[in-house]
Protein backbone atom coordinates (compact mmCIF):
# COMPACT_ATOMS: atom_id res chain seq x y z
CA UNK A 1 0.00 0.00 0.00
CA UNK A 2 1.02 3.62 -0.31
CA UNK A 3 0.82 6.52 2.07
CA UNK A 4 -1.84 9.27 1.76
CA UNK A 5 0.93 11.72 0.91
CA UNK A 6 2.06 9.62 -2.04
CA UNK A 7 -1.53 9.10 -3.11
CA UNK A 8 -2.23 12.80 -3.16
CA UNK A 9 0.42 13.22 -5.84
CA UNK A 10 -1.23 10.69 -8.16
CA UNK A 11 -3.15 11.91 -11.17
CA UNK A 12 -6.67 10.52 -11.21
CA UNK A 13 -9.83 10.30 -13.29
CA UNK A 14 -13.21 11.71 -12.32
CA UNK A 15 -14.19 13.43 -9.09
CA UNK A 16 -13.33 12.08 -5.69
CA UNK A 17 -15.87 9.66 -4.27
CA UNK A 18 -16.29 6.35 -2.51
CA UNK A 19 -15.01 3.21 -4.17
CA UNK A 20 -16.83 -0.07 -3.90
CA UNK A 21 -16.39 -2.70 -1.26
CA UNK A 22 -17.00 -5.97 -3.06
CA UNK A 23 -15.26 -9.25 -2.36
CA UNK A 24 -15.75 -12.08 -4.87
CA UNK A 25 -15.79 -15.67 -3.65
CA UNK A 26 -12.33 -17.08 -3.00
CA UNK A 27 -10.85 -19.55 -5.42
CA UNK A 28 -10.52 -23.14 -4.32
CA UNK A 29 -6.91 -24.32 -4.38
CA UNK A 30 -6.45 -28.09 -3.91
CA UNK A 31 -4.32 -29.15 -0.99
CA UNK A 32 -0.65 -29.32 -1.83
CA UNK A 33 -0.91 -27.08 -4.88
CA UNK A 34 0.40 -23.56 -5.24
CA UNK A 35 -1.65 -20.87 -7.02
CA UNK A 36 1.55 -19.11 -8.01
CA UNK A 37 3.12 -22.03 -9.82
CA UNK A 38 3.29 -21.41 -13.54
CA UNK A 39 3.97 -24.12 -16.11
CA UNK A 40 5.99 -23.64 -19.24
CA UNK A 41 4.26 -21.24 -21.63
CA UNK A 42 6.20 -21.89 -24.81
CA UNK A 43 3.74 -24.30 -26.41
CA UNK A 44 1.04 -24.65 -23.76
CA UNK A 45 0.13 -27.54 -21.53
CA UNK A 46 -1.75 -30.59 -22.68
CA UNK A 47 -5.53 -30.70 -22.44
CA UNK A 48 -7.48 -33.75 -21.32
CA UNK A 49 -6.52 -36.60 -23.60
CA UNK A 50 -2.92 -35.43 -23.98
CA UNK A 51 -3.34 -32.94 -26.84
CA UNK A 52 -2.11 -29.36 -26.74
CA UNK A 53 -4.68 -26.55 -26.36
CA UNK A 54 -6.37 -25.36 -29.55
CA UNK A 55 -9.45 -23.44 -30.59
CA UNK A 56 -10.89 -26.66 -32.01
CA UNK A 57 -10.44 -28.34 -28.64
CA UNK A 58 -12.07 -25.45 -26.81
CA UNK A 59 -14.99 -25.54 -29.25
CA UNK A 60 -15.38 -29.25 -28.58
CA UNK A 61 -15.33 -28.61 -24.82
CA UNK A 62 -18.01 -25.92 -25.34
CA UNK A 63 -15.86 -23.19 -23.87
CA UNK A 64 -16.03 -21.39 -27.21
CA UNK A 65 -18.58 -20.88 -29.98
CA UNK A 66 -18.25 -19.16 -33.34
CA UNK A 67 -18.60 -15.40 -33.00
CA UNK A 68 -21.41 -13.69 -34.84
CA UNK A 69 -20.52 -12.22 -38.27
CA UNK A 70 -21.01 -8.70 -36.87
CA UNK A 71 -18.71 -9.27 -33.89
CA UNK A 72 -16.14 -11.06 -36.03
CA UNK A 73 -16.07 -8.19 -38.52
CA UNK A 74 -15.82 -5.56 -35.77
CA UNK A 75 -12.95 -7.26 -33.94
CA UNK A 76 -11.09 -8.12 -37.13
CA UNK A 77 -11.29 -4.49 -38.22
CA UNK A 78 -9.93 -3.25 -34.88
CA UNK A 79 -7.06 -5.75 -35.00
CA UNK A 80 -6.13 -5.07 -38.63
CA UNK A 81 -6.16 -1.32 -37.98
CA UNK A 82 -3.54 -1.64 -35.26
CA UNK A 83 -1.56 -4.61 -36.65
CA UNK A 84 -1.22 -4.22 -40.44
CA UNK A 85 -0.67 -7.54 -42.20
CA UNK A 86 -2.05 -9.59 -39.34
CA UNK A 87 -3.61 -12.92 -40.35
CA UNK A 88 -6.54 -13.87 -38.14
CA UNK A 89 -6.99 -17.61 -37.77
CA UNK A 90 -10.31 -17.39 -35.97
CA UNK A 91 -12.58 -15.31 -33.74
CA UNK A 92 -14.71 -17.06 -31.15
CA UNK A 93 -17.19 -16.13 -28.46
CA UNK A 94 -16.61 -17.25 -24.87
CA UNK A 95 -19.64 -19.19 -23.65
CA UNK A 96 -18.74 -20.17 -20.08
CA UNK A 97 -20.85 -18.14 -17.66
CA UNK A 98 -19.60 -19.45 -14.30
CA UNK A 99 -17.96 -16.15 -13.36
CA UNK A 100 -20.46 -13.86 -15.12
CA UNK A 101 -22.92 -13.54 -12.23
CA UNK A 102 -20.21 -12.17 -9.90
CA UNK A 103 -19.01 -9.75 -12.57
CA UNK A 104 -22.55 -8.53 -13.22
CA UNK A 105 -23.17 -8.01 -9.50
CA UNK A 106 -20.05 -5.88 -9.25
CA UNK A 107 -21.06 -3.96 -12.37
CA UNK A 108 -24.51 -3.13 -10.96
CA UNK A 109 -22.96 -1.95 -7.70
CA UNK A 110 -20.44 0.20 -9.53
CA UNK A 111 -23.11 1.74 -11.77
CA UNK A 112 -25.14 2.69 -8.70
CA UNK A 113 -22.07 4.10 -6.98
CA UNK A 114 -21.21 6.30 -9.96
CA UNK A 115 -24.76 7.05 -11.15
CA UNK A 116 -24.13 10.79 -11.07
CA UNK A 117 -20.83 10.58 -12.95
CA UNK A 118 -20.40 11.03 -16.70
CA UNK A 119 -17.67 8.45 -17.34
CA UNK A 120 -18.34 4.83 -18.39
CA UNK A 121 -17.52 2.27 -15.70
CA UNK A 122 -16.90 -0.48 -18.26
CA UNK A 123 -14.62 -0.85 -21.27
CA UNK A 124 -13.96 -3.56 -23.86
CA UNK A 125 -10.22 -4.24 -23.75
CA UNK A 126 -7.60 -6.72 -25.03
CA UNK A 127 -5.54 -9.17 -22.99
CA UNK A 128 -2.54 -11.02 -24.42
CA UNK A 129 -1.93 -14.45 -22.95
CA UNK A 130 -0.47 -17.87 -23.74
CA UNK A 131 -2.21 -21.08 -24.73
CA UNK A 132 -1.28 -22.36 -21.29
CA UNK A 133 -3.65 -19.93 -19.62
CA UNK A 134 -6.34 -19.32 -22.28
CA UNK A 135 -8.45 -22.39 -21.33
CA UNK A 136 -8.23 -21.45 -17.64
CA UNK A 137 -9.36 -17.88 -18.33
CA UNK A 138 -12.33 -19.09 -20.37
CA UNK A 139 -13.36 -21.60 -17.72
CA UNK A 140 -12.50 -19.83 -14.47
CA UNK A 141 -11.97 -16.17 -15.32
CA UNK A 142 -8.89 -14.01 -14.86
CA UNK A 143 -6.55 -14.83 -12.00
CA UNK A 144 -4.03 -12.28 -10.78
CA UNK A 145 -2.09 -15.02 -9.01
CA UNK A 146 -0.14 -15.07 -12.28
CA UNK A 147 0.54 -11.32 -12.17
CA UNK A 148 4.16 -10.31 -12.60
CA UNK A 149 5.20 -12.79 -15.29
CA UNK A 150 5.71 -9.84 -17.65
CA UNK A 151 6.48 -7.15 -15.07
CA UNK A 152 4.37 -4.97 -12.81
CA UNK A 153 4.47 -1.54 -14.42
CA UNK A 154 1.15 -0.45 -12.88
CA UNK A 155 1.08 -2.77 -9.89
CA UNK A 156 0.40 -6.41 -9.08
CA UNK A 157 -2.77 -6.75 -11.15
CA UNK A 158 -4.15 -8.26 -14.34
CA UNK A 159 -3.38 -6.12 -17.37
CA UNK A 160 -5.56 -5.06 -20.29
CA UNK A 161 -5.08 -2.64 -23.16
CA UNK A 162 -7.18 -0.71 -25.63
CA UNK A 163 -4.46 -1.50 -28.21
CA UNK A 164 -4.29 -5.11 -29.49
CA UNK A 165 -0.80 -4.47 -30.85
CA UNK A 166 0.42 -3.89 -27.29
CA UNK A 167 -1.41 -6.96 -25.96
CA UNK A 168 0.17 -9.18 -28.63
CA UNK A 169 3.54 -8.57 -26.98
CA UNK A 170 2.45 -10.82 -24.10
CA UNK A 171 1.37 -13.83 -26.15
CA UNK A 172 3.51 -16.92 -26.81
CA UNK A 173 6.57 -15.38 -28.48
CA UNK A 174 6.76 -17.91 -31.31
CA UNK A 175 3.20 -19.12 -31.09
CA UNK A 176 1.89 -21.93 -28.93
CA UNK A 177 -0.76 -24.57 -28.55
CA UNK A 178 -1.51 -27.30 -31.04
CA UNK A 179 -1.60 -24.93 -34.02
CA UNK A 180 1.37 -22.74 -32.98
CA UNK A 181 -0.70 -19.55 -32.93
CA UNK A 182 -1.01 -16.51 -30.70
CA UNK A 183 -4.12 -15.92 -28.64
CA UNK A 184 -5.80 -12.73 -27.46
CA UNK A 185 -8.72 -12.46 -25.08
CA UNK A 186 -11.19 -9.61 -25.56
CA UNK A 187 -12.78 -8.78 -22.21
CA UNK A 188 -15.27 -6.49 -20.59
CA UNK A 189 -13.42 -4.70 -17.80
CA UNK A 190 -14.87 -2.63 -14.96
CA UNK A 191 -12.38 0.23 -14.92
CA UNK A 192 -14.46 2.64 -12.81
CA UNK A 193 -12.36 5.47 -11.40
CA UNK A 194 -8.64 5.16 -11.99
CA UNK A 195 -5.34 6.84 -11.30
CA UNK A 196 -1.75 6.52 -12.47
CA UNK A 197 -0.28 3.26 -11.21
CA UNK A 198 3.20 2.33 -10.06
CA UNK A 199 5.02 -0.98 -9.79
CA UNK A 200 4.75 -1.16 -6.00
CA UNK A 201 0.93 -1.13 -5.95
CA UNK A 202 -0.52 -4.32 -4.48
CA UNK A 203 -4.02 -2.83 -4.73
CA UNK A 204 -5.39 0.43 -6.14
CA UNK A 205 -4.15 3.54 -4.32
CA UNK A 206 -6.28 5.33 -1.74
CA UNK A 207 -8.71 7.80 -3.31
CA UNK A 208 -10.07 9.37 -0.11
CA UNK A 209 -7.65 9.69 2.80
CA UNK A 210 -10.45 10.17 5.33
CA UNK A 211 -12.51 7.11 4.43
CA UNK A 212 -9.73 4.93 3.03
CA UNK A 213 -11.72 4.33 -0.18
CA UNK A 214 -9.59 3.21 -3.12
CA UNK A 215 -9.62 3.67 -6.88
CA UNK A 216 -10.99 0.83 -8.99
CA UNK A 217 -7.90 0.34 -11.17
CA UNK A 218 -4.62 1.92 -12.25
CA UNK A 219 -3.60 3.17 -15.71
CA UNK A 220 -0.56 4.33 -17.64
CA UNK A 221 -1.93 7.79 -18.49
CA UNK A 222 -4.98 9.33 -16.81
CA UNK A 223 -5.74 11.76 -19.64
CA UNK A 224 -5.50 9.15 -22.37
CA UNK A 225 -5.22 5.69 -20.81
CA UNK A 226 -4.30 2.70 -22.96
CA UNK A 227 -3.13 0.22 -20.30
CA UNK A 228 -5.32 -0.78 -17.37
CA UNK A 229 -4.47 -2.93 -14.33
CA UNK A 230 -7.29 -4.39 -12.23
CA UNK A 231 -6.79 -5.95 -8.83
CA UNK A 232 -9.84 -8.18 -8.43
CA UNK A 233 -10.25 -11.35 -10.47
CA UNK A 234 -13.94 -10.81 -11.22
CA UNK A 235 -13.43 -7.22 -12.32
CA UNK A 236 -13.01 -8.52 -15.88
CA UNK A 237 -15.01 -11.00 -17.91
CA UNK A 238 -13.82 -12.81 -21.08
CA UNK A 239 -15.99 -12.17 -24.13
CA UNK A 240 -14.03 -13.41 -27.14
CA UNK A 241 -10.92 -15.35 -28.08
CA UNK A 242 -9.01 -14.10 -31.11
CA UNK A 243 -6.47 -16.49 -32.67
CA UNK A 244 -3.66 -15.02 -34.77
CA UNK A 245 -1.10 -16.79 -36.93
CA UNK A 246 2.28 -16.33 -35.26
CA UNK A 247 4.31 -15.80 -38.43
CA UNK A 248 2.36 -12.62 -39.23
CA UNK A 249 3.10 -10.70 -36.03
Amino acid sequence: SITPTATARRSSSGNSGGSLSFTPPSRYVPAGSSPKSTPSVRTGVAEAGGSLPSSAGLLERKLLAKASPADESRLRERLEERVPGVEVAGIYQAVNTVQKSVYEALKVSMQKQYADESFPVEKELWHGTSWTFAPKILKQGFNRSFAGRHGTLLGNGTYFSSDPAYSLRFCDKKGGGKDVTKVLIVAQVLVGKYCRGCSSDMEPPIMDCETGDRYDCTVDNVEKPSIFAVFRDFQAFPLYLVEVKAKCV
